[in-house]
């Protein structure tokens, strides 16, 4: 069983011949009314692993790009460039623009969810990030790489923004002014992303399919 069709295709590549079936990975649906992209301050938000292939330095090179506009960046995860990260935010005097928040419980991590106004995932490759899964949950436009399972997630930019590959600062500052200036339709998308997720990435549907599933392979034996 593989989380995705972009992992199922690729074990298909390294040679794997046998049954191979796709039951996406699941959240807990949230039912709330967000608001966002409504404050003078735009906070943005990024949770993942802190190594060199999801491009963490570029983010916080398109803060500074973006230095004298009202934007916050909150980083959550921990990983082996932390410090190399922090001494980029020290030598751009971004200290009260970045803040590093660390790992944290899940519950922790709703509060950023629910306050985030733009999530951005700059990575040069991904499965099917869970943290992209969250950010849908909370209804919050998505600024990120076409790679991996995210293609499928923003379907050629109808439910987020995608970051043009190679990674620059530019680009992604360039992508944060478009959905602050865009507004409604970043708001927009995040709703269709909802839904999408509702109907393909709900926890409680998806936990039933491999229960079925498993069902199916026990009565065969």
């Amino acid at each position: 069983i593989t989380p995705s069709q972009h992992l199922k295709t690729f074990i298909n590549k390294i040679g794997f011949d046998k049954n191979i079936f796709v039951i996406n990975n699941g959240v807990n649906i949230e039912q709330h009314n967000k608001v966002v992209l409504e404050n003078n301050i735009i906070q943005l938000l990024v949770v993942s692993r802190l190594v060199s292939q999801k491009n963490i330095d570029s983010i916080i090179k398109a803060v500074k790009v973006m230095e004298s506009e009202n934007i916050i960046l909150n980083i959550v995860g921990d990983g082996s460039e932390i410090n190399n990260l922090k001494l980029l935010v020290k030598k751009y005097e971004l200290d009260k623009k970045i803040n590093f928040i660390g790992k944290i419980e899940n519950t922790k991590l709703n509060e950023y969810l629910k306050n985030a106004d733009i999530f951005i995932q700059a990575s040069n490759y991904e499965g099917l990030p869970h943290s992209i899964l969250e950010a849908m949950n909370f209804e919050i436009p998505i600024l990120s790489t076409d790679v991996g399972g995210c293609s499928v997630l923003l379907n050629k930019g109808e439910r987020g923004y995608i970051i043009p590959m190679p990674v620059s600062e530019v680009e992604i500052s360039e992508g944060i002014r478009t959905i602050i200036n865009n507004k409604d339709e970043a708001k927009s998308k995040a709703k269709l992303a909802k839904n999408y997720l509702n109907q393909e990435h709900n926890f409680n549907t998806n936990a039933e399919i491999y229960h079925e599933k498993i069902k199916e392979v026990v009565k065969s034996q």
